[in-house]
């Protein structure tokens, strides 16, 4: 994994220094005709904060919801652990609001066609390596509406990973 500079007190940084600040890439995935998509390892003690960014996300089955479960060791964490909040809102201007209350997993969000490429999602967990509540927020975008939301896994464990399982078909990227 890669590793961020250390700067000394009173440095002066070349431009190449401060380039190397910032978020840091590390790792990426092609989803293709998948159940779900897993990935393992990549919450460590290297950093405090991540953020998640999906774009393109569709499924076989057209319309779907998806989950997002924590993992540890290649495990997920399918308790009833999960409480988060989402306000949902269409470009016509319908508005709603949703909830997990002790669900086996945060149920982000869905897409409402084929065409994954108008899908956007971007999640930020905070803290999900150290053995403490895990909290995030997302926000996202699908061809239809807009919706975002945040919440907690309130068991204090440690976490290296997530899947996403949608409600139907196989996942895809385009």
């Amino acid at each position: 994994m890669a590793t961020p500079p250390i700067f000394s007190v009173g440095q002066t940084l070349t431009a190449s220094q401060m380039n190397a600040v910032g978020l840091w890439k590390i790792s990426s995935t092609v989803i293709t005709n998948q159940a779900q998509l897993t990935l393992n390892n990549i919450f460590s003690s290297d950093f405090s904060n991540y953020k998640v960014q999906i774009f393109g996300l569709s499924s076989s089955a057209g319309t779907f919801n998806w989950q997002l479960r924590l993992r540890a060791s290649g495990t997920n964490s399918a308790t009833a652990n999960y409480f988060a909040g989402y306000n949902y809102t269409t470009y016509a201007g319908a508005t709603a609001g949703y909830g997990d209350n002790s669900a086996t997993g945060w149920n982000m969000s869905y897409i409402t066609n084929t065409a994954g490429d108008l899908s956007f999602f971007d999640i930020d967990f905070f803290r999900p390596q150290l053995a403490t509540m895990t909290t995030f927020r997302m926000q996202g975008l699908a061809p239809d509406s807009m919706r975002i939301g945040s919440g907690v896994h309130n068991l204090s464990n440690s976490y290296d990973g997530f899947q996403i399982i949608p409600t139907g078909g196989t996942l895809s990227d385009n």
